[in-house]
C-alpha cells in the first residue's frame, strides 16, 4: 500500500505508524478480507511511480482525473471530495488569479490541482514562475518564508495543518475532485471489487468506521489541555465578580429612584417605537421577497463589493451558485 504526507487523510505518526481516513477504513476491510496490509511510505511522485510500476498493490488517497485514469483503475465508491486552495503570506495582494501574473507559486509535485490551476492561468495568458516541493508542508513553508508569493495546498489537508504556519487562505478555491483508492491499470481488480463492496455497505450505516474515522479525523471533539495561569486568573475573576455583585445592588436601588421619572419618559417613547416598529415590518417584508427571488432564481448570483480590478471578497451567493460551482 502506498502512503505518503497528506494528513488526515494519510500520514506518519509520532512513532512511525500510518494513519488516516483513507488507512482506518482500508485496515477494516483487510481484516474483513483477510489481507496482509504493507505499507510503504514515501513522496506523492515515488507513489505514483511505484503504482505504475506494480512496485504497490494499491494506492491510498489519490484523485480521479482522465489523465490518470489511463495509467490506474478506482473503484466505484468515492471516500469524499477535495478541492484546491490558495494561500498567500499575510497580507500579500493576492485575491484572484489575475493577481498572479509574475508571481511565484509553490506546489506539491504532480499535483492535480496544481496541474489544473496552471491549466487556468494558460487560458488567462498569465505567465508565473513554478516551484515544484516534494510536501505540502514544505509549499506551506515555503510561503511562510517569503520564497514564494502563493502556495497551492488541498482541502482536507489545510482544515487540519496550515494554522501550524504563517499563511493565510485566500479566495482562490477551484478544482473540485473526487478522492479514491487505485491500483495500476488492469491489475489487482480483485481489490478494488473488495473495497467497493464494503464502502457501499460502510457508507450506509452511520456507525461504521468510515463515518467514525470522519468524526475521529476532522470532527470538533477534541480535549483541550487547560495552561497553568487559568485557576489564579479564575480566583481574581470570582473576587471582580464578587465586588461587581455588591455595587450593582448599591446602585440597584438609585436605579429605582429613577424608575418613576422614566415611566412618563416610557409612555412617549412607545409612540414612537411603535412607528418605527412600523417601518421596520415593511423593511423585512421587502426583504423576505428579495430573498425569496435570490435563492430561487435559475441563474447563479455572485454578490461582492465593487472595485476596480479583480473581485473582492464574496458577501452572498444564492443556492444556484453552489449547485453550479
Amino acid at each position: 500500500m502506498g502512503v505518503y504526507s497528506n494528513k488526515p487523510l494519510v500520514f506518519q505518526d509520532a512513532n512511525g505508524g500510518v494513519q488516516g481516513l483513507t488507512i482506518d477504513v482500508l485496515r477494516h476491510i483487510g481484516t474483513q478480507e483477510g489481507w496482509e496490509l504493507q505499507f510503504v511510505t514515501g513522496t506523492w511522485s515515488e507513489c505514483l511511480q511505484r503504482l505504475q510500476d506494480r512496485e504497490t498493490d494499491l494506492q491510498v488517497a489519490i484523485a480521479v482525473s482522465d489523465e490518470r485514469k489511463q495509467l490506474f483503475d478506482y473503484p466505484e465508491q468515492t471516500l469524499l471530495t477535495n478541492w484546491g486552495r490558495l494561500y498567500r503570506y499575510p497580507g500579500a495582494t493576492a485575491e484572484s488569479l489575475l493577481d498572479l501574473d509574475g508571481k511565484r507559486v509553490a506546489f506539491l509535485n504532480q499535483d492535480i490541482h496544481a496541474k489544473v490551476f496552471f491549466e487556468l492561468m494558460h487560458k488567462f495568458s498569465k505567465k508565473v514562475s513554478p516551484h515544484p516541493l516534494n510536501s505540502y508542508d514544505e509549499v506551506l513553508q515555503s510561503v511562510q518564508k517569503g520564497q514564494v508569493d502563493v502556495g497551492i495546498v488541498n482541502r482536507m489537508y489545510a482544515m487540519q495543518n496550515a494554522n501550524r504556519f504563517q499563511v493565510e487562505a485566500t479566495p482562490m478555491i477551484f478544482n473540485p475532485i473526487e478522492v479514491r483508492y487505485a491500483t495500476a491499470r488492469s491489475h489487482n481488480r480483485d481489490l478494488l471489487l473488495a473495497i467497493d463492496k464494503h464502502l457501499t455497505i460502510l457508507r450506509t450505516d452511520k456507525d461504521s468506521i468510515y463515518y467514525q474515522s470522519l468524526e475521529k479525523w476532522f470532527g470538533q471533539n477534541k480535549t483541550t489541555q487547560i495552561p497553568a495561569w487559568i485557576q489564579p486568573t479564575l480566583f481574581t475573576a470570582c473576587g471582580l465578580l464578587l465586588l461587581v455583585i455588591l455595587l450593582s445592588i448599591f446602585l440597584k436601588r438609585q436605579v429605582a429612584a429613577k424608575t418613576a421619572e422614566l415611566n412618563r419618559s416610557n409612555k412617549h417613547l412607545t409612540k414612537q417605537l411603535t412607528q418605527t416598529q412600523q417601518t421596520e415590518e415593511a423593511l423585512s417584508n421587502s426583504e423576505k421577497r428579495f430573498k425569496t427571488f435570490f435563492d430561487n432564481i435559475n441563474d447563479a448570483i455572485f454578490v461582492h463589493p465593487l472595485q476596480k480590478k479583480g473581485f473582492a471578497h464574496f458577501i452572498e451567493v444564492n443556492d444556484m451558485a453552489c449547485q453550479r460551482y
